[in-house]
C-alpha cells in the first residue's frame, strides 16, 4: 500500500518544479491554478489506481488488464474533473490551468505507471493463483 505515496510525491516535486521554473523565468505563478490543476491530478490518479490496488492479489493477466483500464480512468477522470471546474467556476485563467494540468497530466501518469508496474510485478503469476492454461 506504500506504493501510492509516490502519486501525492510527484505531484508534489512537479508542484514546486513548476513553480521554480516560472519563478526563474520571471513569470506568474499562477498559484490558485496550480492548486486547482494538482487537485484534479490528484484525485484522478488515486482514483484510478484503486482498482489495481483491489486487484493487486489476484494472477497477474487479472491485474495487467485492470491495469489497463486504470490507465483509461485516469485519462478519462482528468478530462472530466477538468471541464467540470472549468465551467462550474469559470476560470478565467485559462491558458495558465490547461498548461498546469498538462503538466501535472504527465506527471501523474508516469507516477501511476510506476505503481501499475509495481502491482502488476507483485502479483502472482497465472499458475500459482489455480487458473487454468
Amino acid at each position: 500500500m506504500r506504493r501510492i505515496l509516490v502519486i501525492p510525491l510527484a505531484l508534489g516535486l512537479a508542484a514546486a518544479v513548476g513553480y521554480g521554473m516560472l519563478r526563474l523565468a520571471e513569470r506568474p505563478p499562477y498559484l490558485k491554478e496550480m492548486v486547482v490543476a494538482g487537485g484534479v491530478a490528484l484525485v484522478a490518479t488515486l482514483a484510478a489506481a484503486l482498482p489495481a490496488l483491489r486487484n493487486r492479489h489476484s494472477a497477474q493477466p487479472v491485474v495487467m488488464q485492470v491495469s489497463l483500464y486504470s490507465s483509461t480512468i485516469h485519462m478519462v477522470l482528468t478530462l472530466v474533473l477538468a471541464v467540470a471546474i472549468a465551467l462550474l467556476f469559470r476560470i478565467r485563467a485559462q491558458l495558465p490551468i490547461a498548461l498546469w494540468l498538462l503538466w501535472f497530466y504527465w506527471v501523474s501518469l508516469a507516477a501511476l505507471a510506476w505503481v501499475l508496474i509495481s502491482v502488476i510485478r507483485a502479483a502472482p503469476p497465472a499458475n500459482a493463483s489455480g487458473a487454468q492454461k
